[in-house]
């Protein structure tokens, strides 16, 4: 292979992810009803039953058979197939006692008795994948669409890439179903979303070209509303108010204690905690940058929390904007307490309030420490500092509230491969992500978090 296809094989075969209904490529309805008949007429054949699973589901071989995949049939035949996402974990003390979205570790989708049948079959037998992969490429073999083209195996994959829309499945729902990578779209790794839906919309995809009999197990399947998919990260409600809820008794604390220093700290990591919240910032020592990071009277942010690249802009939500202007006044008024006894943090916190340092900086005895990074002094644990629950938390909640995902990954600084400016996707207004941080200060509303300052002046 030449080194200049070998450099750009990876994009184009992310590019062709991308697939219009259009296509010449798509396989029409009506094909894919014969094709199901075709697939269906002898339900003891092995190599008809993993077509149709590839059809079905949008995997290819190794995502239908693989040992390390949990399988199991139900009662009603119905099969329960696992896919190969992992997602991170996180353990702090608080953390822990946090109540989460996700409470099993069990992500699977639903297959069809004549899909999860040969399925079993196929893993108890132990076949080589490459023999499978062959025997159902003879199946089809000489099988064209209404356009002359082949029907592949990878042809049968490819139908979910064609039709997801069509049943208002998500592109990431697809990525679930089908056991793509899961890094294909970063957003895979922080999102919470709904068993239910997802099962639905599969549901719905599958009754394109399977008959309403091979279904109905499928549909009378019971998933509770409340079952969740995905990140382990995200808080539920709950778990959110319990997070800053801690923030607050340490700070009243601090207070009654009189001890200015450690209270400074901890008002510095709620503000910083709320404003990660509201924002999707990930955690870094130089959280928000400077005061000049904020344009637009505070309504707007510049967030640089991962390399160059994660370089975005966003709105700030009301409830947000409140409270950083809060604490602007607060170091305003805390840096008059050292004018005429320490010339050092009144320096300080002048540049902090000029932009010439970070705007969050933790307090010594001696001195303000030039970022946001040695708050274990003070609050030791994780969840105030490197824990990313806030960005799985909000995008979850925002999913839960049916945003445009698309438009979310814009918010959260996320960008697809390759993806084409006409593209009606790819190219937003500033006025969806106003929407998104309407969105956010309604959750935070809902939360109750304190939209006042916490401090005295």
């Amino acid at each position: 292979m030449s080194g200049r296809k070998q450099k750009y094989q990876g994009k184009h075969q992310k590019r062709n992810q991308k697939r219009p209904q259009s296509s010449p490529y798509r396989l029409t309805r009506s094909t894919l009803s014969e094709l199901s008949s075709f697939l269906l007429s002898d339900p003891d054949d092995l190599t008809r039953g993993l077509a149709l699973a590839k059809l079905a589901t949008g995997r290819n071989m190794r995502s239908l058979v693989d040992a390390s995949l949990d399988f199991e049939i139900l009662s009603t035949g119905v099969g329960k197939l696992s896919n190969s996402w992992r997602y991170g974990v996180a353990s702090s003390p608080i953390f822990d006692e946090a109540s989460k979205l996700v409470t099993k570790d069990d992500n699977y989708i639903l297959l069809p008795p004549c899909v999860a049948k040969p399925t079993a079959q196929a893993r108890s037998q132990s076949i080589p994948i490459d023999i499978l992969e062959s025997r159902v490429a003879r199946l089809l073999a000489g099988k064209r669409g209404p356009s002359g083209q082949l029907i592949t195996p990878n042809a049968l994959q490819r139908v979910i890439d064609f039709e997801f829309t069509t049943v208002n499945m998500t592109r990431f729902e697809r990525d679930f179903i089908a056991d793509r990578k899961m890094n294909d779209n970063m957003q895979n790794f922080y999102a919470a979303f709904s068993a239910k839906t997802l099962h639905k919309h599969h549901t719905d995809f599958m009754a394109l070209f399977l008959p309403e009999d091979e279904i109905e197990a499928y549909k009378q399947t019971s998933i509770p509303d409340d079952t969740l998919f995905g990140s382990k990260k995200a808080l539920s409600s709950h778990g959110v108010e319990y997070v800053f809820s801690q923030l607050q008794s340490a700070l009243r604390n601090a207070l009654i204690k009189e001890d200015r220093i450690a209270a400074h700290n901890i008002y510095t990591a709620y503000v910083v905690n709320l404003l990660q919240f509201a924002t999707m910032h990930r955690p870094a020592p130089d959280v928000f940058r400077t005061i000049g990071a904020f344009l637009d009277d505070f309504n707007q942010v510049e967030i640089v929390d991962k390399s160059d690249s994660s370089a975005r802009l966003v709105p700030v939500c009301q409830r947000a904007r409140q409270v950083i202007l809060h604490y602007i006044d607060y170091l305003k008024c805390y840096q008059e307490r050292f004018r005429f006894t320490n010339t050092n943090n009144y320096q300080a916190i002048d540049d902090m309030l000029s932009g010439r340092s970070n705007l969050f900086r933790i307090q010594t005895a001696s001195t303000f420490l030039p970022n946001f990074d040695h708050l274990r002094g003070y609050l030791s644990d994780a969840v105030f500092r490197s824990i990313n629950w806030h960005r799985h938390t909000m995008a979850s909640l925002l999913i839960q509230s049916d945003v445009d995902r698309d438009v979310l990954a814009a918010f959260m600084g996320h960008r697809q491969a390759l993806d084409s400016p006409t593209k009606s996707s790819s190219t937003f207004r500033y006025q969806q992500l106003l929407d998104i941080s309407e969105r956010v200060d309604h959750i935070m509303e809902a939360l109750a978090l304190p939209k006042s300052s916490l401090m005295s002046k």
